[in-house]
């Protein structure tokens, strides 16, 4: 993710944060959809939605969940977490 941001994104953007959501197959762990949260006037709307669709297709190629039991029963799977990139 870090190699997506410029360096001027990066100086623009440090000691900020943004909100990832993944969702995924309850059966595969397939990633089918990432969400990025922020609000409108955070320095995260400055940057070419290019750079997110970059983050996107590499989390959904390289990122993978390994369901429990009760995971599988789910519709699908939810993940979040508050990043701040290097």
């Amino acid at each position: 993710m870090n190699n997506a941001f410029s360096t001027e994104e990066k100086r623009r953007i440090k000691d900020n944060f943004f909100i990832l959501v993944l969702y995924a197959n309850s059966e595969t762990g397939v990633i089918e959809d990432v969400d990025f949260e922020f609000v409108k006037i955070d320095p995260y709307a400055t940057v070419p939605v290019s750079v997110y669709r970059k983050i996107e297709v590499g989390i959904k190629q390289k990122l993978r969940l390994v369901p429990t039991a009760e995971g599988r029963r789910l519709n699908y799977l939810f993940c979040w977490n508050y990043l701040v990139p290097e």
